[in-house]
Formats: structure tokens, sequence, C-alpha cells
């Protein structure tokens, strides 16, 4: 499941990120990656319909800044080795999408819509310090 959300009408942070250079700007974009992706990983976790707190303990947030790009993302959800494997994330699928034999308890998506907009608000909120500890210097 791959959920994306574009942001605009940041238009003076861009500009003050800008100028500041491209590692300072790659540090401030990381930054509130970080914040928001937090923000995020408490709301999923806090929907997590197992008791074993397997799969809880293993969302995680990913964070990347490309900067070919100017760009960055992060990505939250259970972390599993990949196939085949047997880390205890990989069944956060069967819960969210259900199986032929159980049926589907999300906990993504229902994070997802209830906490995106305070995950938003969180990461313009680090930007602008950001921005603003970039003017002071």
């Amino acid at each position: 499941m791959k959920t994306s959300v574009s942001i605009t009408g940041l238009n003076e942070i861009e500009a003050a990120l800008i100028s500041a250079g491209p590692k300072l700007a790659r540090n401030a974009l990381r930054r509130g990656l970080v914040a928001a992706g937090k923000v995020m990983v408490d709301a999923v976790k806090s929907r997590v319909p197992v008791d074993s707190g397997d799969l809880k303990r293993s969302i995680k947030a990913r964070v990347s800044v490309s900067p070919k790009k100017g760009s960055g993302s992060v990505k939250i959800g259970p972390a599993y080795g990949g196939k085949g494997s047997k880390d205890p994330g990989v069944y956060g699928r069967f819960q969210e999408f259900g199986t032929i034999h159980d049926p589907a308890q999300p906990f993504m998506r229902p994070a997802f819509d209830a906490e995106s907009k305070k995950s938003l608000d969180v990461f313009t909120d680090v930007m602008r310090e950001e921005v603003q500890k970039l003017g002071t210097k």
C-alpha cells in the first residue's frame, strides 16, 4: 500500500532552503520528515490489532532524501526482510488486508486517515523552525 502526499504553498520555505545551500537544506528536510514520520509511527502502532507486540515493534519510519532530485520521502510501515522472511512485520499485510481465513483488521489506513493532517502540520512547523534557524546564522 503506497500513499503519497504532496505539499504545496511553501514557496518561502523552499526559497530559504535553496539559498541556505544543499547540505543545510537536506538536513532541514530530513529533520522535518523524521518528525512527521514519528507522528505516523505512533499512530500506526496505537492501532495494531494484535497483542504480541512483535508487529508493533516492527513499525518503522524510513526517511530518504535525494540530493539529486531535491526531494525526500518518509515510508511508514512494518519492516521485514522481504520474500520468504519470517520477520513479524510480514504479517502486517495479513492484518491490514485479511486472508482467505481471517478478515481484514486495517490499522495503516485508519492511522493515515486520522493523523495525516497532524503529521503534515508537524512537518511544516519543523521546516519553518529550520528556516528561521538558517536565517539567524
